[in-house]
């Protein structure tokens, strides 16, 4: 049939249009909220899990310290493979509220707040909330802060 169909109207070009499709995964820009409190996506559980780590050492070397097992920071570091400052900030992060580590860990804080940010509040647990822009109300996952 097809034979008999050429032969009378000459050569058939059949054309299907087909794209290459890349075989890396899409990927999107999600542009941030101008207020990060308004941002509802939680922390990603990868950087959660660093972050519930790096909470856990520091404590533990603070109780190192205070209770005389290793002599300074500078010892800590020295057995740990790391500079002084890394040691300061990780245990810095022993003193962030407690409410502010459950509501990490229960991955109900906003995105963008991480170890370094974690390391640089302020002693005052409220004035670390206020600085990450969130209340006790919204760390028990009832509304975020609005400003």
């Amino acid at each position: 049939m097809a034979g008999a169909i050429a032969a009378k109207f000459g050569k058939i070009q059949l054309e299907i249009p087909w794209e290459l499709k890349s075989k890396r995964p899409k990927r999107e820009i999600l542009l941030p909220h101008a207020d990060p409190a308004k941002d509802g996506r939680p922390v990603r559980s990868e950087v959660r899990v660093s972050i519930v780590k790096a909470v856990a050492m520091g404590r533990q070397w603070l109780n190192e310290l205070v209770s005389g097992q290793v002599e300074d920071t500078e010892a800590l570091a020295s057995r740990e493979q790391r500079t002084k400052r890394s040691v300061h900030m990780l245990i810095s992060l022993a003193f962030v509220a407690p409410d502010i580590i459950e509501a990490l860990i229960a991955g109900r804080l906003p995105r963008g707040i991480g170890i370094t940010r974690l390391a640089d509040l302020p002693p005052s647990w409220a004035k670390q909330r206020k600085m990450l822009g969130i209340s006790n109300r919204s760390l028990r996952g009832v509304e975020p802060v609005s400003a």
